[in-house]
C-alpha cells in the first residue's frame, strides 16, 4: 500500500520547491494567447522564456524578471504557422546565475 509508511523506512523530504512553468490553457488554435506561469525560481532574477514545438529547438520570445518570490507571468501569442496537432513547450531558464535554474511546461495542444 503507497500510502504507509514502514518502520524502518527512509523518507526523502524535498529540501524546497522546484521551478515549475505551466501553460494556460493547455490547448488552442493558432493565435491564440497563451498565460505562461512560473513559480519556484530564484527571487528577482533575469530569465529567457522560450516557446517552441517540443522536441526542437525554441526560440527566446520574451525576457522577463521574476518577482521577490520567484514567480512569474507572461502571456505569448502561439504563431499562426503552428500546426494543428503540433505540441508545443514554454522553457524558462534564468540568464545571470552561475548555476542555470530551468524548468518545461507540458505540451501545448495545437487545435
Amino acid at each position: 500500500d503507497p500510502n504507509l509508511i514502514y518502520p524502518g523506512q527512509v523518507l526523502k523530504i524535498p529540501s524546497g520547491k522546484s521551478a515549475s512553468v505551466a501553460t494556460i490553457p493547455v490547448s488552442g488554435a493558432p493565435g491564440s494567447k497563451v498565460i505562461v506561469v512560473a513559480d519556484g525560481f530564484p527571487a528577482s532574477q533575469n530569465v529567457d522564456v522560450k516557446f517552441g514545438v517540443q522536441g526542437g529547438t525554441p526560440a527566446v520570445v520574451k525576457d522577463g524578471k521574476t518577482d521577490t518570490s520567484g514567480y512569474l507571468r507572461v502571456e505569448l501569442t502561439l504563431p499562426t504557422g503552428a500546426k494543428a496537432g503540433e505540441k508545443w513547450v514554454v522553457t524558462v531558464v534564468t540568464t545571470d546565475l552561475a548555476k542555470t535554474v530551468q524548468a518545461t511546461s507540458a505540451a501545448f495542444t495545437v487545435k
